[in-house]
């Protein structure tokens, strides 16, 4: 486990560069995953790209390993914790994979940084007010009915129906 102490963070992280040393300097791509999941979210994934690229996932505030701080968090939050991740492990150029708010936040990191990304992959993201505005109700389904509940209505604008073995849904849900 890897670690960095921000500001107002503790952000766990993992680097896994597998590259063989006749790739000197490997492109590395960042995963920042969506609500309700960690870096592990991404695991799948390492075994196509690990001998081409390093790869580094992380836990952003409030899930998995990674400490929720003490203060609201913004869109703004999320994209400096992508860059001072950056910078922490030396990298000036990278590819940004996002998922749901993960996707939302490499869509402002692309307006912000440009000149730090190489390429900006977005899955289930949300770019419009609409969809964004969701998040307002999830206070009352959590205090209302509970984290299941929640996790009930997250998972089924998540995936498909029938897309997931029992086992992986039961991870995400």
């Amino acid at each position: 486990m890897t670690e960095l102490k921000t500001n107002r963070y503790n952000l766990h992280y993992e680097v896994i560069d597998l590259t063989p040393p006749w790739i000197e300097a490997p492109d590395t791509i960042f995963f920042h995953h969506g609500v309700g999941a960690n870096w592990q979210c991404w695991l799948g994934w390492v075994a196509q790209l690990q001998d081409r690229y390093r790869l580094l996932a992380f836990d952003m505030p409030g899930h998995g390993q990674s400490y929720p701080g003490d203060a609201a968090i913004t869109i703004a939050d999320l994209v400096g914790n992508l860059i001072e991740l950056a910078d922490a492990v030396s990298c000036a150029k990278f590819h940004l994979v996002g998922e749901s708010i993960g996707g939302t936040v490499a869509l402002q990191a692309a307006v912000d940084y440009p000149d730090r990304l190489s390429s900006v992959t977005v899955s289930n993201g949300s770019h419009i007010g609409g969809s964004i505005e969701n998040v307002q109700n999830w206070d009352a389904v959590i205090n209302g009915q509970g984290m299941d509940a929640w996790s009930d209505q997250m998972m089924a604008g998540r995936f498909f129906d029938d897309v997931l073995q029992p086992e992986v849904w039961d991870w995400y849900r």
